[in-house]
């Protein structure tokens, strides 16, 4: 084979290797991103690959075909999460004092769904109300009750909250 014949060969070649590239790097609409190799898929591709990686794809496209090459994701960078404050809660709740031993402040957190009488009350281990924080009538929502502790003895005490049909009690440590 002469030279220049073998000059022409690899100009060919140079030529559709570079077509097949170009080709290949298709933006795909949807993907899902996951560890590892994932399905994604457009009107005309359907291609399985991890993303940064070549890949191997075959395009179902009637003008022309195509056997491997690199994707890409075209959309945005997700950067942030809007959270949503004003969704209201599903059911009625009672969470765990917050610190929990305590000196003296603690925190009380609940939820209610629905508007409801809502009676939050503090026992000691002989069952007798020391004090009581909530007695009202109070919207859907999550509220936190702070509490004082100041002026009561160590030890373990409980707090029950009434609210609607629901009924929970928690017990708590003062530590002085």
């Amino acid at each position: 084979m002469s030279k220049l014949h073998i000059i022409w060969r690899r100009i060919i070649l140079t030529v559709l290797v570079s077509c097949g590239v170009s080709w290949s790097q298709t933006a795909v609409r949807q993907s899902v991103f996951g560890s590892g190799g994932l399905p994604m898929s457009n009107d005309g591709y359907r291609i399985m690959g991890t993303l940064g990686q070549t890949i191997a794809g075959v395009t179902m496209d009637d003008t022309h075909s195509n056997q491997g090459g690199f994707w890409f994701q075209a959309m945005e960078i997700i950067t942030d999460v809007e959270s949503t404050p004003d969704a209201l809660p599903e059911e009625f709740r009672l969470e765990q004092n917050y610190p929990n031993p305590f000196n003296p402040i603690t925190n009380f957190k609940f939820s209610i769904p629905v508007q409801s009488r809502v009676t939050l009350t503090v026992f000691d281990m002989l069952g007798r109300e020391v004090a009581r924080l909530v007695d009202d009538v109070l919207s859907p929502g999550e509220y936190t009750v702070e509490f004082d502790a100041r002026g009561f003895p160590s030890g373990i005490y409980l707090y029950q909250i009434r609210a609607g049909g629901y009924l929970n009690m928690r017990k708590f440590t003062l530590l002085k």
